[in-house]
């Protein structure tokens, strides 16, 4: 990933309010790191350090935008993958450098960056010098940062939703397990798929597939990541089966941090996909967000690259 220096202007943070929190009995809790996050968006707000917006979510794109067009080349933002993903294009559009501050529950995009989940360190992430330049992904023209799914996870998206599964369990990780289980028991549904990637075509049926930005690796016992953003690579995984056994085996490579070697998954590189399902439209999950969309499915790199800041601690 390429990288350069920037100067220590001003930055404006614009946080999600909703991000960081589930819902429960009890009302909305903070569960990003263990509620420090939350905090440090609190002292800085009171402490007046930086220009500081806590906006709901639908106001998020909003803010930026005004921030970018008022001429600020960096502006951090605080929320999950969603969150950023949505304001990508704004960065994009103005050249401008984009602090991704991890206040989801899960911050894939984050953890892939290197970004800390620890709050004390952000005040120094805000002034780092060091910028990456990243991949941006293209489905049918909408963002992505980290993945495009169909099938299997969209119906446990939408499950969990339906269940209210958070307000349940308590935890967004467990309730996706329940949610994944319930849409188990109901048998997932299987469909056909002609593909044409980087000129070639096929067919293939599966209960599920998933394209992601550049490949994910891992290591033991740690959650799976993308050890490059920048290799302007598409990664297609199809697996073949999807019983409790085949989720199983998979589980099990990933924790083993070769999630790419598991039997039963298929994985193709290439650098533009087109899909067709039979249908006009399906449901898919955009960096887990749900989002109606027309068929077929194109998927590429988008020609300019986000510019984002990184801890100058990993040079």
């Amino acid at each position: 990933m390429a990288e350069r220096e920037t100067p220590n202007d001003t930055v404006p943070v614009v946080v999600n309010r909703r991000a960081g929190a589930i819902a429960t009995h009890r009302g909305r809790l903070a569960v990003t790191a263990g509620g420090r996050a939350l905090q440090w968006v609190e002292e800085l707000q009171h402490q007046g350090r930086q220009p500081l917006w806590l906006v709901a979510p639908d106001k998020v794109v909003p803010r930026v935008e005004t921030l970018l067009a008022a001429g600020f080349r960096r502006v951090a933002v605080g929320g999950g993958d969603g969150t950023l993903t949505n304001v990508a294009p704004l960065f994009m559009r103005h050249q401008a450098e984009c602090v991704c501050l991890p206040l989801g529950t899960r911050n894939h995009f984050a953890r892939d960056l290197g970004i800390p989940f620890e709050p004390d360190s952000w005040h120094d992430l805000l002034r780092s010098r060091r910028v990456l330049t990243v991949d941006v992904g293209l489905v049918n023209g909408r963002t992505f940062l980290n993945n495009v799914a169909v099938g299997l996870y969209p119906q446990m998206l939408r499950q969990r939703a339906r269940l209210e599964g958070e307000k349940l369990l308590g935890s967004k990780r467990l309730a996706s397990w329940w949610a994944t289980l319930q849409v188990m028991r109901r048998r997932v549904h299987t469909f056909s798929v002609d593909w044409e990637i980087d000129g070639q075509t096929g067919q293939f049926t599966t209960k599920a597939l998933l394209i992601a930005s550049n490949a994910y690796t891992g290591r033991p016992f740690a959650p799976l990541t993308r050890e490059a953003l920048d290799r302007h690579e598409l990664v297609l995984f199809v697996p073949r089966a999807l019983g409790v056994g085949d989720i199983a085996r998979m589980a099990s490579y990933a924790l083993a941090g070769n999630i790419l070697d598991c039997p039963g998954l298929d994985a193709v590189s290439a650098h533009n996909i087109r899909l067709q399902l039979p249908a006009r439209r399906v449901t898919a999950a955009i960096d887990g967000e749900l989002v109606r969309l027309d068929l077929p499915l194109s998927v590429r790199h988008h020609q300019q690259r986000l510019q984002a800041v990184v801890p100058e601690a990993q040079a």
